[in-house]
């Protein structure tokens, strides 16, 4: 920890543990927390913010699998000591693992309520209700905890995302973020237009249809958002843009004569022409992540990817051509999949640097409430371990054998000896801390 120009502490990057803990290893390893960065962080910045400002209810949202670790030794300490505050969890990954995290009985000490699916509507109800002492069986999409018993409320149907206002960061202080310049985040549509990948859990999260903010929409929410919160750069978070409404957004950005600066996540599609990531590159997109998962098309159609091996390559290359930065993941040890074409996913890599700026390689999971989760034999697979309700070790996930192909074991061995592949491009350090 070092002390900025202003006096300020500052602290240094700190890395999150790997993504897919198991629920029960996060939880038995929670009484070891407190001894890191992490936890000064919050004792001493934290914690006595929110003792002064005196909540009333305290949200905690959770978008990615590797901040579940750090998200309950944030609420434990919260709960210790900002004890009169109702805390509440949502996220991603929260409507996720909804039904493991309320099987947990530490769960009720750590937290008091969570909210799944869309939460709009719901966290407004319940802030509400904290404020009015109204009982909270109103709220729809709620999960808490009453008298030792788990309370599930109905979900409903979310608004339409056309109805939604530009997302509010009034009250954040972003320029404390330690990212060389304010980044935010801007959903633009629900669900994937694919949905077809058989392993993803999100498709269960957001449902079979896929509903579109309409482009007018989307560049007066990135104008405000740029107006409003001095936004330098602007992450579109939908699960993947389709290659014609990254073509719309474009035009729509380019014809307005804006600036904008953003990146989006996409599939690896041959309609990503040259002309079209010119486009793109025009109209401010300077980075695209892709899902890549493998570069052996059996596999691949196996995974339901829906993308030809021949046209991974083009595709990274009209990218980058274009001076746009790619981003790709891959997963190692899909059901079936051998040591042979986790090879090609390597050699693929190993050969093609130019093509992206990062990579993050990591061993496949068996989640539940998939298609492969459903018809495991249909996969190769021919036992899921389902009697380890608290999943399996370290890991998240189901245990699982196969007929053939890299065993969970050799999956998980061989996606650590590859993990010398990630690659993170670093951000520019902050010129200089303001004062709020």
């Amino acid at each position: 920890m070092k002390r900025s120009p202003r006096g300020r502490k500052c602290y240094k990057k700190y890395e999150f543990e790997a993504g897919y803990q198991s629920i029960h290893h996060i939880m038995s390893s929670l009484p070891k927390h407190g001894d890191n960065e992490f936890a000064s962080f919050l004792k001493e910045d934290v914690i006595p913010w929110l003792k002064k400002e005196g909540p009333g209810i305290v949200g905690i949202s959770i978008v990615f699998p590797n901040q579940l670790s750090k998200s309950f030794e944030l609420a434990k300490i919260i709960k210790q000591q900002v004890a009169w505050a109702h805390l509440v969890i949502g996220g991603p990954q929260v409507t996720k693992l909804a039904e493991d995290l309320s099987s947990f009985p530490e769960m009720s000490g750590l937290i008091d309520s969570m909210i799944v699916s869309n939460g709009e509507k719901p966290l407004n109800m319940l802030a509400d209700c904290i404020k009015t002492g109204s009982t909270l069986s109103t709220v729809p999409n709620l999960i808490y905890f009453k008298e030792g018993k788990v309370i599930r409320n109905p979900v409903d149907a979310p608004q339409s995302i056309n109805e939604l206002t530009t997302p509010e960061f009034q009250d954040l202080h972003l320029h404390r973020y330690l990212l060389g310049g304010v980044i935010l985040p801007l959903i633009t549509s629900r669900g994937c237009y694919w949905g077809k990948c058989v392993f993803c859990t999100y498709r269960e999260i957001h449902g079979r249809k896929t509903e579109f903010r309409k482009i007018p929409h989307v560049v007066e929410d990135m104008l405000n958002m740029k107006k409003r919160f001095g936004c330098s750069y602007i992450h579109l978070v939908d699960d993947a843009m389709p290659p014609k409404r990254c073509g719309a957004l474009s035009n729509e950005i380019v014809s307005r004569g804006l600036d904008f600066k953003w990146k989006c996540n996409a599939r690896l599609e041959k309609a990503f022409t040259p002309e079209l990531c010119r486009l793109m590159a025009r109209a401010g997109c300077y980075k695209v992540v892709f899902g890549l998962e493998s570069y052996n098309q059996r596999v691949l159609d196996l995974m339901g990817k829906g993308i030809r091996v021949k046209h991974v390559k083009p595709v990274l290359k009209n990218f980058v051509g274009a001076g746009i930065k790619t981003s790709i993941s891959c997963m190692i040890g899909f059901p079936t999949e051998t040591a042979e074409e986790v090879e090609k996913t390597r050699r693929f890599l190993e050969e093609n640097k130019d093509l992206y700026t990062t990579c993050v390689v990591q061993a496949f999971n068996l989640e539940g409430e998939t298609e492969l989760d459903r018809n495991p034999e249909k996969f190769g697979i021919t036992r899921v371990f389902r009697e380890e309700k608290e999943r399996h070790g370290r890991r998240y996930g189901y245990r699982y054998e196969t007929k053939k192909g890299l065993s969970w074991e050799e999956s998980e061995k061989m996606a650590r000896e590859l993990q010398y592949i990630n690659t993170w491009e670093d951000l520019p350090e902050p010129e200089a801390l303001p004062g709020d």
